[in-house]
């Protein structure tokens, strides 16, 4: 197979092989998707780089073309095919094959090679360039602005003798005075898209099983940034609902809503006493707006 390789590359020039790969995938999809689809393609990718349409509509419209509703649905599809349950095992898979431990040992890889400390340090110069986000400490609309610049640094200054992570730490954000590993997790209070009322919270817990606990941190909302409650729960935990009863980091997302029984099979986690102190520290930030 290499001599003929190697033997057509001779007679008919190095392109040949590409041509004749770009001729047959240009058949084929020709047709799957009948003699149109080739130009339309060309026309909504035009409009994509020219900025007349986003990204995730020139992904839906190639989904929709293969039959799916969304994107996100076609790409699951294709995860399913190749044997992978989620997005970030097939990154890893990838990763893997090109020497590396993860994907996210990969991606810092890439930054580094540019001159940045990590791929979070390279993701947040593009976005202060690009102007699409403020610095997160300005930006309460940043998903990160509770984690990190709220969370962290209030949760650090509570709890005593812990050693803080850095940001973007894989899977826990402190160590404890006894060793265990713990990750801060924040929501605001949420639409019960049935009432029309804000009585639900999430916390994205993505099947987290590097840390030991979780600490959960609630708000009112991003405005006015008032704690009211917070638990700290082990990962191994079950925690039972009308839908299902499983560890909480099993759990991709952990919702409930206020008045159902979640809040108060959890009641029992909940930190009381050092929620007076998260309240305090909030306050301070909010008045002199300075570092705490």
């Amino acid at each position: 197979m290499k001599n003929n390789i190697c033997s057509t590359k001779i007679v008919f020039g190095e392109n040949y092989m590409m041509e004749q790969t770009t001729s047959i995938y240009r058949y084929n999809t020709i047709k799957a998707f009948g003699e149109n689809y080739m130009t339309e393609e060309k026309s909504m990718k035009r409009k994509y780089k020219e900025g007349i349409i986003s990204h995730s509509e020139y992904n839906n419209w190639l989904a929709q073309k293969h039959g799916f509703n969304t994107y996100l649905e076609w790409h699951k599809h294709k995860l399913t095919e190749m044997g992978f349950k989620r997005e970030t095992e097939f990154r890893d898979v990838k990763a893997q094959k090109k020497g590396f431990k993860n994907d996210s040992e990969y991606r810092d890889f890439l930054a580094q090679e540019k001159g940045f400390k990590n791929h979070a340090d390279y993701m947040n110069n593009h976005f202060y360039k690009t102007g699409k986000y403020r610095p997160m400490s300005e930006n309460k609309a940043c998903s990160n602005y509770l984690g990190i610049h709220i969370a962290e640094r209030i949760l650090s200054k509570i709890f005593e003798n812990v050693q803080r992570m850095p940001n973007n730490n894989v899977g826990y954000d402190f160590i404890c005075n006894r060793g265990y590993k713990i990750d801060v997790k924040t929501s605001c209070l949420k639409m019960d898209s049935k009432t029309g009322i804000k009585t639900t919270f999430g916390f994205k817990i993505k099947h987290n099983k590097i840390a030991d606990y979780f600490l959960l941190l609630a708000f009112d909302n991003r405005e006015d940034l008032n704690p009211i409650h917070m638990w700290l729960i082990k990962g191994e935990e079950v925690i039972k609902s009308d839908v299902s009863s499983m560890k909480l980091n099993d759990r991709l997302n952990f919702g409930f809503s206020i008045r159902g029984d979640i809040i108060k099979q959890i009641s029992k986690y909940e930190l009381n006493d050092k929620l007076d102190k998260v309240v305090a520290c909030c306050n301070v930030l909010k008045e002199d707006n300075n570092e705490i």
